[in-house]
């Protein structure tokens, strides 16, 4: 598949910019809930599940995670735990490993374009 329009643009206005949208298979012109989820299981491991579209294969998605917002993000150390694959949308769940030493940490999934 091929990303058409402006990589940065938010044309539906729901936050999410067009090279996410496209690397998601979500819809750039219909504005729609957040695809993801974040969840805690009962011992506290953190999990990210979110689609990816496996036609959008110019996409890159990669879970980054910083102790504060005031530092530098890095790529975050996490395991798929899951997929499902339904047509060209993949849903895959990730565990991810908190920060050495770390009780607050954020975490954003960020598109880059090959």
């Amino acid at each position: 598949a091929v990303l058409f329009g402006t990589a940065l643009a938010d044309d539906d206005k729901d936050g999410l910019r067009n090279l996410m949208e496209y690397a998601l298979g979500t819809s750039d012109s219909d504005p729609t809930a957040t695809p993801w989820t974040l969840t805690r299981d009962v011992s506290g491991n953190l999990f990210f599940t979110f689609p990816r579209a496996l036609n959008a294969d110019d996409a890159i998605l990669t879970i980054e995670i910083t102790p504060a917002l005031t530092t530098a993000w890095a790529t975050a150390t996490a395991t798929r735990t899951n997929s499902t694959t339904v047509g060209d949308i993949a849903t895959e769940t990730w565990q991810i490993t908190p920060p050495p030493g770390s009780t607050t940490y954020y975490v954003r999934l960020k598109a880059t374009q090959r």
